[in-house]
């Protein structure tokens, strides 16, 4: 009897050893999946950071063209490639063509301030206020303008799908 009960114990330690080992080695595993997955999530982050950074890019590019110009043409012009067809079309001013007049002017935005809101992953709404100060001819006025812009990520590049002037308010005219 006492060589079974020996038996026995040897299989129990030999049990208990192979346990072991196999418990270290599925820790081991999911230690490397582990940490697989935190790498994966660092490079997804940064990813979803370059992404945003080159929506703000374009969305801030896009206003300095827009509000930045020495006539209309110009302006149009500058901004055409940074826009679908959808959001190109919603920056005509009367919602049908591209104004043709071709008065010289002068302008300038500072004290730009941005927000923004992810609607999804491919979708991004700006809330802009900015100073906008322009010359026509020898008359100038300063405004704070309000605008809105949509990007939408199509095709591998963020590109203005809409675009609205909330509120242009006079602060000064000469």
């Amino acid at each position: 009897m006492e060589e079974s009960t020996q038996k026995k114990a040897w299989i129990q330690a030999l049990g208990i050893i192979s346990l072991v080992f196999i418990s270290i080695f599925y820790y081991m595993k999911w230690e490397t999946a582990n940490q697989q997955l935190k790498e994966l999530k660092k490079e997804n982050a940064a990813a979803i950071s370059s992404i945003e950074t080159k929506a703000r890019v374009i969305n801030r590019e896009f206003n300095q063209k827009f509000f930045t110009f020495e006539n209309s043409k110009e302006r149009y012009d500058n901004v055409k490639s940074l826009m679908t067809e959808q959001g190109y079309k919603s920056t005509f001013p009367s919602g049908n063509e591209v104004p043709t007049q071709t008065i010289t002017m002068k302008s300038k935005i500072d004290q730009y301030v941005v927000y923004e809101n992810h609607v999804s992953a491919k979708t991004v709404e700006y809330i802009n206020t900015f100073n906008w100060m322009l010359q026509v001819q020898d008359r100038s006025s300063d405004q704070k303008v309000l605008t809105k812009t949509t990007l939408i990520y199509k095709g591998n590049e963020w590109k203005v799908d809409d675009f609205e002037i909330i509120e242009n308010t006079q602060a000064r005219s000469d």
